[in-house]
């Protein structure tokens, strides 16, 4: 049976070790099933000649998902999935079929409102939620209905 076989390396370096001793220890059992001699069934199962290629791959960019999904953390951030994928594969098995939209959330724009005020008062905006805020985008005060409050906060030295 030959063959090639394309394994990420950090895969293959874990799991080489543990494939040999479970395979050794699996033939063994069945050469003391079968009652004939375990080396002569290990060379037999395990010749000395490789019969299959092993191509090794550094794992890079390309080998991770690249569907987004919400930071776990923070809502308003999305991340790359970054689960391993197979090679040829963009998404990972949660991600091939099923993909959630992340819709960007973008804040509409504030709309400023000049607001009468007699002329010794400065010029004062409101954005639509009832703040009242001065040239420098200061929360100054608030409307009330129809009523304008002011708040004046004097700093001492």
């Amino acid at each position: 049976m030959s063959g090639n076989y394309i394994i990420p390396r950090i895969l293959w370096e874990s799991l080489e070790s543990a494939l040999y001793a479970e395979s050794r220890n699996f033939v063994r059992n069945i050469a003391d099933t079968l009652h004939v001699p375990q080396a002569d069934l290990l060379k037999a199962v395990f010749p000395s000649k490789e019969e299959f290629k092993v191509t090794l791959y550094e794992t890079d960019d390309c080998r991770e998902c690249h569907a987004t999904e919400e930071h776990p953390n923070n809502s308003d951030l999305a991340i790359r999935c970054r689960k391993p994928v197979f090679p040829g594969e963009t998404f990972c098995k949660l991600h091939k079929h099923s993909r959630n939209s992340l819709q960007l959330k973008i804040e509409p724009p504030i709309v400023w409102t000049p607001i009468k005020v007699p002329p010794e008062l400065p010029p004062l905006w409101t954005d639509g939620t009832g703040a009242v805020f001065n040239v420098k985008r200061e929360q100054v005060g608030y409307l009330h209905e129809d009523t304008l409050v002011l708040i004046d906060i004097e700093e001492t030295a």
